[in-house]
């Protein structure tokens, strides 16, 4: 495709001048070259090089990378997509390495192919579960395995979130990605209760389900804790809650020990 080649401190000046008169072309945005320059893709209606209005700024002729898909329906056969468009799934969750997401009935016998795409798309993920709500006692997420990319269907996996590590497993303790916001405000209020000597001693208690809002971030906040207190639990959340404490804990230390 051909490019206008101009100084970078002049690319707006010329981006704005092949739009007037329609000179730019869609099909490409701006390169990045390495003399200190950029180029514009220029349309087929765009005066040759020779012109004067190009203020001998050179062409170029760049080949242009067809652009991938953009989302897991277009790995889909069209016509198929099309049949569905209101039923596919419209947003997943994902946490580390795992896919979880809700699939309609009227779509449900095409899981494993909802799957393939999704894999085939985020090249990160190595499982993709349905999301069959939560169950039983203890509110926890009854996920059914879809497609894995290496075999394996272990829904431990461990996550990143405002700066920890974390192990979870869906599967055994309730956890959703979508509540960092709330563990964030649990911590911002741990940090103030320690900053300000509020309390000497304190307890830590959630009425949330599975692991709390913060217990990652208080653990390392408050040094001082003596209790903590669940609402709800599941049979495997001390387990959890105690490997928790141990690898926050010696995260904060080392933080702290680090110049």
């Amino acid at each position: 495709m051909r490019h206008l080649s101009v100084p970078s401190a002049q690319t707006q000046l010329w981006l704005d001048i092949c739009r007037t008169h329609n000179w730019s072309s869609n099909e490409a945005g701006v390169t990045r070259l390495e003399d200190g320059r950029n180029a514009l893709p220029l349309n087929d209606s765009a005066p040759l090089e020779s012109d004067q209005v190009w203020k001998s700024n050179p062409h170029l002729e760049i080949e242009i990378q067809p652009k991938g898909p953009t989302h897991w329906l277009d790995h889909i056969d069209e016509e198929l997509a099309d049949a569905h468009r209101e039923d596919w799934p419209r947003s997943y969750e994902i946490q580390g390495d795992i896919l979880i997401v809700k699939i309609e009935e009227v779509v449900w016998d095409y899981g494993e192919l909802i799957a393939d795409a999704m894999l085939t798309q985020l090249p990160n993920i190595r499982l993709v579960c349905a999301d069959m709500g939560v169950k039983g006692e203890f509110r926890v997420r009854e996920l059914h395995p879809l497609a894995s990319r290496d075999g394996t269907v272990e829904t431990r996996t461990r996550i990143r979130e405002n700066g920890y590590l974390l192990w979870v497993d869906s599967s055994k303790v309730y956890f959703s990605a979508r509540l960092s916001n709330e563990r964030i405000e649990t911590s911002r209020f741990s940090q103030t209760i320690t900053s300000e000597n509020l309390v000497a001693h304190w307890s830590y208690a959630t009425p949330m389900q599975g692991l709390g809002q913060a217990w990652e971030r208080c653990s390392t906040n408050l040094g001082s804790c003596e209790d903590t207190w669940s609402a709800t639990s599941t049979p495997t959340l001390p387990s959890y809650s105690r490997s928790i404490s141990t690898l926050w804990l010696r995260v904060a230390k080392t933080n702290r020990e680090t110049p």
